[in-house]
Formats: structure tokens, C-alpha cells, sequence
């Protein structure tokens, strides 16, 4: 994961589509022997989940470290979106004014 962090030529969007392979992957072991998914995007929580169903051998070191860059990446995401949706208020003010 560190390689991935250093490598200049890739980015954190690398993780998070790890993140999002992974946090589907597990859903889906979820979704076939259970009526409930939870709505959560922590992938240790569930890999704790199904550890029931199936024996899943993960290096922890890597799935912690991508659980950690996709969170920070989603408030990354969050915090651009807020700007993003204050900057369209502002430009609707000037519009209507």
C-alpha cells in the first residue's frame, strides 16, 4: 500500500475503487446467507460479519490501510461536494437577484 501511496503517477482514487471492490465482494457474501446488509462502507466491520460463512485469510495491514485512505478520501470528497453546493447557492442568489 505504501508503494501505491508514493507512486506519483497513481492516486487515491486507486484505493477507494479497492475499497469499493472489496466493500461489494463482502455485501455480497452478506446478501446471499443473510436478510440484512448493513449500510456501511467499513470493510473490517464486515469482514467481521462474515466471518460465519466463510474463512477469509486478509493481511490486515493493507485492509486497514485502504479502510483508512478511503475514509479520508470520502471526506475529502464530502468536504469538495459542500463547496461545490455552496458555490451553486451563490451563483442562484446572483441569478435571482
Amino acid at each position: 500500500m505504501r508503494d501505491y501511496i508514493s507512486n506519483e503517477k497513481l492516486t487515491q482514487m486507486t484505493a477507494f475503487h479497492s475499497q469499493q471492490a472489496i466493500e461489494k465482494s463482502l455485501k455480497a457474501v452478506l446478501e446471499e446467507k443473510e436478510a440484512y446488509v448493513p449500510k456501511i462502507h467499513n470493510i473490517i466491520v464486515l469482514k467481521e460479519k462474515i466471518k460465519v460463512y466463510i474463512d477469509l485469510i486478509v493481511n490486515e495491514n493493507v485492509f486497514n490501510e485502504i479502510n483508512d485512505l478511503t475514509y479520508i478520501l470520502m471526506q475529502d470528497i464530502q468536504r469538495i461536494s459542500g463547496c461545490f453546493q455552496m458555490a451553486r447557492r451563490q451563483l442562484r442568489k446572483r441569478k435571482n437577484f
